[in-house]
């Protein structure tokens, strides 16, 4: 969902964020994750400039700078996070690309 308000649509001037009406899905017990995915910059830039996911010296550059202890599972989901966040971003850039989740419509 960050990557779908944060990426600015081809030829536009402003991001989705700057204008979303909807609110955010709640991230619940794992929101600890959801912090830490941020603090980790979500994705990398190589030298060149092109964007990756997160990997594994990533991940473990980020608990020798921090001392934050993580469980193989947290580190692997942060790893997803960011490989969905990666598909998300370049996805988001059509500029009529629908929101990644909907809430249910009921009467």
């Amino acid at each position: 969902m960050d990557a779908y308000l944060d990426t600015l649509p081809d030829e536009s001037k402003s991001t989705r964020r700057n204008s979303w009406m909807a609110g955010v899905p709640k991230v619940g017990a794992l929101s600890y994750l959801q912090e830490i995915f941020v603090q980790t910059g979500q994705v990398v830039a190589d030298a060149g400039g092109q964007l990756r996911a997160l990997n594994w010296p990533d991940i473990a550059g980020y608990i020798a700078a921090t001392g934050q202890k993580l469980e193989a599972w947290e580190s692997r989901a942060l790893i997803d996070l960011s490989m969905t966040y990666l598909v998300e971003h370049y996805r988001a850039k059509n500029p009529r690309a629908i929101t990644p989740y909907a809430e249910r419509i009921t009467r």
